[in-house]
């Protein structure tokens, strides 16, 4: 035996060493093939029985049958690390060469899936005539073995395979391996790698086959370059980040939230941006050249230009200051971001002027009638912040104040607050009645006037009739808008029009109406409340035409007395009338405060 003999017997000796310390996998495993031979002793689990004696067997391939391809798979019942697989084809003594041209040119595949077109291809044999007992080294990972073979037409095989009349018969099929998921090594004792896709490695040095998504290298222990994420990290990263951070690794999604103007779940829809040059006005403009510190330039998109308004606090008789800019119409609104004005080396001033601020959403533009949608406090704000509002209105109000009676934290600037705003975005959806990252889902026809919450589409508040989250449930017992009112309870089970309040069933005794609200006064009960105020009022009438009576006969006698010309002095002394000038109203004295806080009403 020459050199090259001895290194070849000693590889395929090794061979068999190693997979014999691996488990077999594939014995009594379910298996399949896709025809079998006429006849009950061909089926496919002879295959995986470990006895050599009986064999699967299929109908023909080949240019004398209508079956071009066979295939027969086993299931491992799991995705396992894989060494190798032996197969032991049918022999017929004499006819060893017929048996080698029949399976020559078959194929071995891995899959995870039951599709075996879906597999990845391990193993071919090529022109040589395979041996009949056969061993192939995988190194591959997967729950199905397959093994395939065909004779198409149309094709040359080469000259010693059979093309004619091709039977497959395998006697035995061994998958050897770790019987043990995600484990590798020559004891099959070593975890694979926590980020190998489907927890599979090779056998011998643990190398991932592929990895989870977000993760590269032989390990898979490094993360996505930047820019770039998921299977393989082949998807690049597609949306604005906050604070330009690179996306997750993973998924591709901002961590961290998006970008000013950007929303959707990888931050790659563009906010409609509700306030660009929008009107705006304010309480009161700081004196500048050529309108510097005018309203609009917080709704300018230009971070230069800001806003500036009068002082407020104890170096200044105005108490309170406020900002509005108008969307033009009701919308329903996401979020807003506020960009202060920076002076570099005096952030923490800026920080103590805008403490305390307050946001409002407002359908009239009075601050009175609007929703709170923000109030900072008491740490200091940061001087570029974005407010989730999810309010529904057409105007955004910013507001502050420093008031004489009230006090402060100590960082708060009380004596010398300016409000310099230099951008202002508001940000939502510009059609009404929807919502949704792409503001292309219809809000609830039950929630008052289609408004909703404009992430998740739950009605700000409820029509006539519906209340819930939705506004999907009808009221019970109750009747308006969210359900407030409760029917009346001389309804009869208290059950009433959702919409309007009538009772649906009969009044209960004593009462009538469409609400059953009127009182029946020839009822008995009634006079239990009724009888009380009756004899009251007929009491006071009788004591009245009494004292009536009785001055009329007071009055006669009076006058009979005063024509007696006996009488002679006068029993009145005349004493003269004088006109009461004073009024009967005194005008309510108006405290200080709340004059002040009159002058904040917008207009």
């Amino acid at each position: 035996m020459d050199l090259r003999q001895m290194i070849l017997s000693s590889i395929l000796l090794f061979g068999f060493v190693l997979s014999s310390n691996y488990d077999d996998l594939s014995y009594n495993k379910d298996a399949s093939q896709s025809h079998t031979a006429a006849g009950t002793e061909h089926g496919a689990q002879n295959a995986v029985d470990r006895n050599t004696t009986t064999c699967m067997r299929t109908k023909p391939i080949g240019s004398t049958s209508p079956d071009k391809t066979a295939w027969w798979k086993v299931d491992l019942g799991g995705v396992y690390n894989i060494y190798s697989v032996n197969i032991l084809f049918k022999n017929y003594d004499g006819y060893e060469k017929r048996q080698q041209g029949r399976f020559a040119g078959f194929s071995i595949y891995i899959s995870n899936s039951k599709d075996w077109t879906e597999s990845s291809l391990c193993y071919k044999s090529g022109h040589q005539l395979p041996p009949l007992n056969s061993t192939t080294t995988l190194m591959k990972s997967g729950r199905y073995v397959i093994f395939y073979n065909e004779r198409l037409d149309g094709v040359t095989y080469p000259e010693d395979y059979v093309s004619g009349t091709v039977f497959t018969e395998l006697c035995d099929v061994i998958v050897h391996g770790c019987n043990t998921t995600g484990m590798y090594g020559s004891n099959c004792d070593m975890p694979c790698p926590v980020n190998c896709k489907v927890n599979a490695c090779h056998i011998q040095n643990g190398n991932c086959f592929e990895c989870d998504p977000g993760w590269q290298g032989t390990y898979c222990d490094k993360e996505c370059d930047y820019g770039w994420f998921g299977q393989d990290c082949k998807q690049r990263c597609i949306g604005f980040c906050n604070n330009n951070v690179n996306c997750n690794h993973l998924s591709g999604r901002c961590d961290n939230g998006c970008a000013n103007g950007w929303k959707g779940p990888l931050c790659n829809i563009e906010q409609t941006d509700l306030s660009y040059k929008k009107k705006s006005t304010q309480s009161s403009t700081a004196i500048g050249p050529h309108d510097l510190y005018k309203a609009d330039n917080a709704v300018d998109r230009n971070r230069a230009t800001c806003t500036r308004t009068n002082q407020i606090g104890l170096n200044s008789p105005v108490e309170r200051v406020w900002w509005k800019v108008d969307l033009g119409e009701v919308y329903n609104v996401n979020s807003i971001d506020i960009f202060f004005k920076n002076y570099n080396g005096y952030e923490m001033r800026q920080q103590s002027r805008f403490a305390g601020f307050s946001l409002f959403i407002s359908k009239t533009g009075n601050m009175e009638n609007s929703s709170v949608c923000y109030i900072d406090g008491p740490i200091l704000p940061p001087l570029n912040l974005t407010i989730f509002c999810n309010a529904y209105g057409r105007y955004v109000i910013f507001y502050n104040e420093r008031l004489i009676e009230v006090s402060y934290p100590v960082e708060y600037d009380v004596s010398f607050a300016l409000t310099e705003l230099c951008e202002v975005n508001v940000y939502g959806c510009n059609i009404a009645g929807v919502y949704g990252n792409e503001c292309n889902i219809p809000c609830p026809n039950t929630c008052k006037e289609k408004t909703c919450n404009v992430r998740n589409g739950r009605c700000l508040s409820c029509k006539p009739g519906w209340y819930g989250s939705y506004c999907l449930r009808e009221c019970v017992r109750s009747y308006g808008e969210n359900c407030k009112l409760p029917c009346s309870p001389h309804c009869s089970q208290q059950k009433c029009h959702r919409f309007n309040g009538t009772c649906l069933t009969n009044c209960t005794d004593g009462f009538y109406g469409e609400k059953c609200d009127i009182a029946d006064p020839t009822d008995e009960r009634t006079w239990v409340i009724v009888g009380p105020i009756s004899l009251t009022v007929n009491m006071v009438f009788i004591i009245g035409t009494s004292i009536c009576i009785w001055g009329v006969f007071t009055k006669n006698i009076s006058i009979s007395l005063n024509k007696q010309p006996c009488v002679k002095s006068r029993p009145y002394t005349e004493t003269e009338v004088t006109t009461e000038t004073a009024t009967y109203y005194q005008e309510l004295a108006v405290p200080a405060d709340r004059e002040a806080y009159s002058n904040t009403t917008l207009r």
